[in-house]
């Protein structure tokens, strides 16, 4: 009876927070369309005294009433399942998210912003692999909405990016789902919550390097604190897009080249200091909590082939035929 009963509380927990991910998702997109509606509504009622379509100042707050609007919605239906103690190990939902564990040194710190960065610089490459693989078959992946937005044109935009977006992403994929997931196992909550984070993104470029991103941000989160993986998660998207961006439009191609190149051999440094000093002790850490027996088999549930369904179908959209780009 108690095998059957934790097989079914497994199948449980994975279920609901499946659903949880789903929903948060689904209200993003949701509240965006919505307020585009409005948008065009109200151009339509006046005339068309507005332009047709939402400047950078205007289409980053709507992303950013969306992103807020779907994370306190998502909050209400993960609350509800921590105060009926159906998810997390704590009533308080903010108790069970936020709260410190280990305390992280200043140098394991470093050494994940390193690797963060090396990790930037890998996916590039293997990335630029697989355009030339699709470029052989007439397609490309150069056509990428998140890959190819510029997020530092107006400050909601720039918020999101940088800020708001990483805060709400954090609190979702390390917070709701990994911190849901945490009792099936350890190791099952940082590689399913990453996949889901990863998946999320719905681009090609992007979710290669999201999802081992993301095992790194859960790792952190998971040992340390959600605050550990926020400044982690503030520092990929502040400082090695927006900031790398603006500084290759602002600065001499020599400088820049000379920035770059110092950043990748310290961050080689970094990495190969974090292997050699934490390698056994991660590893310890990891294997000191085994998975429950079936909790991979858990992700079959509908909300999970929903969830993955959808992403993979927005991923798909993101590798198009070469000729349509040129038109």
């Amino acid at each position: 009876m108690n095998e059957l009963y934790d097989d079914a509380r497994i199948r449980r927990v994975t279920k609901s927070v499946c659903y949880g991910a789903l929903l948060y998702l689904f209200l993003f997109i949701l509240q965006q369309y919505l307020l585009y509606g409005e948008y065009s509504l109200v151009r339509m009622l006046t005339g068309e005294m507005i332009p047709e379509e939402p400047d950078d100042l205007m289409m980053g707050l709507m992303i950013l009433i969306s992103l807020i609007g779907a994370l306190t919605l998502s909050w209400l239906y993960f609350s509800g399942k921590a105060e009926r103690r159906e998810l997390f190990d704590d009533r308080s939902l903010a108790r069970a998210l936020f709260r410190k564990h280990e305390k992280m040194s200043v140098g394991g710190f470093l050494g994940c912003l390193a690797m963060i960065y090396v990790m930037q610089i890998v996916f590039m490459y293997i990335t630029a692999l697989f355009e030339f693989l699709f470029n052989q078959l007439g397609y490309t992946l150069q056509y990428s909405e998140a890959m190819n937005a510029e997020y530092n044109t107006s400050w909601t935009l720039f918020a999101y990016a940088v800020i708001v977006g990483p805060f709400a992403e954090e609190v979702v994929y390390r917070g709701f789902v990994m911190q849901g997931l945490k009792e099936n196992g350890r190791r099952f909550a940082i590689i399913a919550s990453s996949l889901i984070f990863g998946l999320m993104h719905g681009d090609f470029q992007q979710s290669m390097f999201t999802f081992f991103a993301g095992v790194v941000f859960a790792y952190v989160a998971m040992r340390y604190s959600v605050w550990h993986s926020l400044a982690l998660h503030v520092f990929n998207n502040g400082i090695l897009s927006e900031f790398l961006i603006w500084a290759r439009t602002h600065m001499s191609e020599e400088a820049y080249i000379i920035m770059m190149l110092a950043l990748l051999v310290l961050s080689s440094i970094g990495v190969v200091w974090l292997f050699r000093a934490k390698r056994e002790d991660v590893c310890s850490w990891l294997r000191a909590e085994d998975n429950r027996p079936g909790c991979w088999k858990s992700l079959l549930n509908v909300w999970f082939i929903l969830f993955l369904l959808y992403t993979v179908a927005e991923i798909w959209l993101t590798i198009m035929p070469m000729g349509l780009t040129e038109m």
